[in-house]
């Protein structure tokens, strides 16, 4: 966002290998702060394909991975994977917070679906 406004050739230089770095196959934990979903949506904003960019969707499509199938629900594990989560840093709400990015936009609802609406169906148990 700041290179959109500002000249900065040194900045502009380090974001392929940013964007690169963020979307590695391997990842350990599945968290928004220190994990694959938080990674995910930083190579979403730094893509130049967009939000829907191959290595963005490889990432999300990764975050079965981390799941953990309960009956009909899924299970995001949390810091250090010894329990499950919920909370926005580590576990469920953080990981569809950064979906919701990916497939929506940045939460202006008033801008309306965007392209690559389709992010959410790659989390399936199927």
């Amino acid at each position: 966002a700041y290179t959109a406004h500002h000249e900065d050739p040194a900045l502009s230089a380090l974001i392929p290998g940013v964007r690169k770095g963020c979307a590695m196959e391997f990842v350990r934990e599945p968290g928004l702060f220190t994990g694959r979903a938080g990674l995910a949506a930083t190579a979403g904003q730094l893509s130049p394909e967009g939000r829907t960019g191959p290595e963005v969707l490889a990432s999300v499509r990764n975050l079965t991975w981390h799941l953990i199938a309960d009956g009909d629900r899924l299970l995001v594990p949390g810091a250090t994977l010894r329990r499950c989560s919920a909370d926005l840093a580590t576990g469920a709400a953080g990981l569809l917070l950064a979906l919701h990015f990916l497939s929506a936009g940045k939460g202006d609802e008033a801008e309306g679906p965007r392209e690559g609406g389709g992010l959410l169906e790659l989390l399936t148990l199927g």
